[in-house]
């Protein structure tokens, strides 16, 4: 193996056009690029092998699997927040849904009435307002729920979760409507999510939720079915509060009428996600040009400000965290 070449800032803000952040760059470069002294030949790796293994109880070279650890020292994809809130999930309680499902009413009860988000309310009527034929709304990442016990603020899930129903009340009406003028069938509009880190007692959740507050099912999908479901049919508003824009380019691909995702600026946005793929090219290809891969997700952000009319999202009076940096782009044509 040659010597590992390192990224270098000059040439990614080069093809960026403007400068980022040297304290995010070096950052990123300590997460996705591990130092030379790290990369090893498989020679090298032959040699520092330890001698007794059998007595270890292994065959010479041969390690005991581990699960592959994430920066929180739990398995990857795995994002509850203590070995505690582990064992509080691992069974699911009528009780405690029932008053999950409250919240989510209260919550829900307030974007629909209280003053502080009648901007949001304004915001997504004028947006379902150019909308036509709009059946299926699909939920892309919205994490797994955690209870109020291990929660430091608001819950995130019940927040975000009632913004998407909102969506999809306001979708249906818009949809019911036409229905009428048209003198056809009402079809509810159908609700997908789809996250590959549910949990089994997020899953459960989704699935009783509507059983308890009377609302349309919700249908958890595994990937890629959304993207199916997009490219089939691009009358699809997408909901993706946690999708980083290294992600977002592909669903924007197949051009659903309305997506709302995290914004070009800020945590998650495009210059990070620039960043992030250039770093991992780096590595993949060993050599700081801008590779194929960067190329096409800056292609893929031009063609997203060509096709999409972009708008920030209103908040709402709720915590920063849960409905900040978020953008509603609404395809032009």
């Amino acid at each position: 193996m040659g010597p590992v070449v390192e990224p270098d800032q000059r040439k990614l803000e080069a093809a960026l056009g403007h400068k980022v952040s040297t304290a995010a760059f070096k950052a990123l470069c300590s997460k996705y690029a591990p130092p030379p002294a790290l990369y090893k030949s498989r020679q090298t790796r032959e040699q520092t092998r330890r001698p007794n293994d059998k007595q270890n109880g292994r065959p010479n070279g041969v390690y005991t699997h581990r699960p592959n650890y994430g920066l929180a020292g739990r398995p990857n994809g795995v994002h509850d927040r203590s070995p505690a809130a582990d064992q509080a999930r691992s069974s699911p309680h009528a009780q405690t849904f029932v008053g999950v499902s409250q919240d989510i009413e209260g919550t829900l009860q307030e974007i629909r009435e209280e003053p502080e988000w009648q901007a949001f309310r304004d915001q997504i009527q004028k947006v379902v307002k150019h909308t036509t034929n709009v059946q299926t709304v699909i939920c892309l990442g919205l994490g797994n729920w955690v209870p109020r016990e291990f929660c430091h603020r608001t819950n995130c899930f019940v927040v975000q979760y009632a913004v998407f129903v909102y969506m999809c009340e306001k979708v249906d009406e818009r949809w019911r409507n036409q229905c009428v003028s048209n003198g056809t069938i009402h079809q509810p509009a159908r609700r997908c999510f789809q996250d590959p880190a549910f949990d089994e007692q997020t899953r459960y959740l989704l699935r009783h939720i509507p059983n308890l507050s009377n609302s349309p099912i919700n249908n958890i999908v595994l990937d890629p079915a959304a993207s199916k479901m997009i490219k089939n049919n691009r009358d699809t508003l997408v909901f993706a509060p946690h999708l980083n824009c290294n992600v977002w380019p592909e669903i924007l691909s197949f051009r659903p009428l309305v997506f709302i995702g995290n914004s070009p600026k800020g945590f998650g946005g495009r210059d990070m996600a620039a960043t992030e793929t250039y770093i991992q090219e780096c590595e993949i290809i060993n050599s700081n040009d801008v590779g194929l891969r960067f190329k096409a997700l800056l292609a893929s952000f031009k063609a997203t400000d060509t096709e999409y009319h972009q708008s920030n999202l209103e908040q709402g009076p709720v915590d920063p965290d849960h409905l900040a940096n978020l953008t509603i782009y609404q395809r032009i044509s």
